[in-house]
Order: structure tokens, then C-alpha cells, then sequence
């Protein structure tokens, strides 16, 4: 009995980590991997919306990055900046490495929880038949589909209700651009790519979920199916 709830409570615990693992990783690209603003740079025309040539967009924006991953002062090249936009920066630090640590040990988390399972340490609790990667895939969907919705019914206020709640009590993530510069190269457009590129990776991700969990759960059925008709037979056989 002990070992049922206690399956329950690691399978539960299972899809949670899933869930942050799906979201956590497609974060983790637009805010580590730095190629994929070099390349939204010319997709977006951002140096021409800026006026700042190629060379000058990318040395601020290592610059920043440098200054959230590297702990190095702050600096936007020949862009101006304020201390208030340094201090906005300096405010998402900590997320941008939360998002990382919640990746970290999420993905540690499955990985290990996937090796129990598979040397019978742990057994996986399927409700309703479907393995726990179904209901993962089809929360975070859900999730998605909803944060999608009100993004293409306003995206701005999206944006807005963002940072107020992940920054409550500041605005210094209003950016003046003749103060702070920094925000002619990460116009909106460029969230909206991120937000496009981190919605369309968890779909994948979560989409692959949910078809395994569907298909293991047809052939967990076949096995029933196969067992219950073994039995019928070796009873009519005893008959």
C-alpha cells in the first residue's frame, strides 16, 4: 500500500517536472544560445529600424548578455544607456538563471526517474492507461494555447502583464530610447520571434509527449487484450 501511494506521488511529481522541463528548455534558447539574435537581426531588419550597423548591435548585445551570464560590467558599446536600464537588466539576472537551474534539475529529475523506472525501482502510475508523458504534454499545451490567445489578442498587454508580474512595483523596464538605446535593438517584434520560436518548441516537444503517451497505452491495452484471451483458452483447454 505504501509503495502505491508512493508510486502516485512520484509519477505526479514526474509530470510536474516534465512540464518545467518543456517550458524551462524552450526559454533557454532565445536567452543562451546567442546566435538566434544574430540571425533575428537581419530576419527583423533590426539595423535598419535602429540605425546601428551589424557589428555595433551585436557588441551591445554581448555586452548585456556578458553582464547577465558573466556577472561583467554592465556595457552597450556606442549605445547610451542609464542606471536605471542597467538596473532592469540587473533584475533579470536572477530569472534568466532560475530558467536555467529549473532546466537543470528538471531535466536531471526525468532522466533519473526514467532509469528507475526502467531497473523497476520505480513503477509509473498510468491514468486511464496513458503513461504520465500524456498528461505533461497535454497541460503544457493547454498552457501555451492560452498564453497564445491573449498574446494574439494583445501582445503588448501581454508584455505588459509579463513584467509586472515578474518585476512587481518597478518600471524601469520602460524604456526611454534616447536614455537607454538598448531597447532600439530588442524592438518588439524581437519578444514576439521569441515568443513564437518558445511556443512552436514546446508544442513539438509536448506534441511527441502526447503521442507516446497514447501509444504505449494501445500497446499496454494489446498486452491485456493478449493475456485475457491466453486465459480464456487455457481455461476452454482445462474444459
Amino acid at each position: 500500500m505504501k509503495k502505491k501511494v508512493f508510486n502516485h506521488i512520484t509519477t505526479i511529481i514526474f509530470i510536474i517536472m516534465c512540464i518545467i522541463l518543456s517550458i524551462s528548455f524552450a526559454i533557454l534558447i532565445p536567452i543562451i544560445f546567442r546566435p538566434f539574435y544574430y540571425v533575428a537581426i537581419k530576419l527583423l531588419n533590426i539595423e535598419k529600424q535602429s540605425g546601428y550597423t551589424y557589428s555595433e548591435i551585436k557588441e551591445a548585445f554581448d555586452g548585456v548578455m556578458d553582464f547577465i551570464w558573466k556577472g561583467e560590467p554592465f556595457y552597450t558599446g556606442v549605445l547610451a544607456h542609464s542606471e536605471e536600464g542597467a538596473a532592469h537588466f540587473k533584475d533579470c539576472i536572477p530569472l534568466f538563471w532560475l530558467d536555467l537551474w529549473c532546466f537543470i534539475i528538471s531535466f536531471i529529475y526525468v532522466l533519473t526517474h526514467f532509469l528507475l523506472v526502467k531497473f523497476k525501482v520505480l513503477e509509473f502510475v498510468k491514468y486511464k492507461g496513458f503513461h504520465p508523458l500524456f498528461y505533461a504534454g497535454v497541460t503544457t499545451i493547454l498552457f501555451v494555447i492560452i498564453i497564445g490567445i491573449f498574446g494574439l489578442i494583445d501582445f503588448y498587454k501581454l508584455f505588459e502583464a509579463f513584467h509586472k508580474l515578474f518585476f512587481p512595483g518597478k518600471d524601469n523596464w520602460e524604456f526611454d530610447e534616447d536614455a537607454d538605446e538598448i531597447i532600439k535593438i530588442l524592438p518588439e517584434n524581437f519578444f514576439a520571434l521569441c515568443a513564437a520560436w518558445i511556443g512552436s518548441h514546446i508544442l513539438i516537444f509536448d506534441i511527441t509527449a502526447i503521442v507516446y503517451g497514447i501509444k504505449t497505452r494501445k500497446n499496454g491495452l494489446g498486452k491485456i487484450n493478449n493475456e485475457t484471451i491466453e486465459n480464456i483458452e487455457k481455461i476452454d483447454e482445462k474444459e
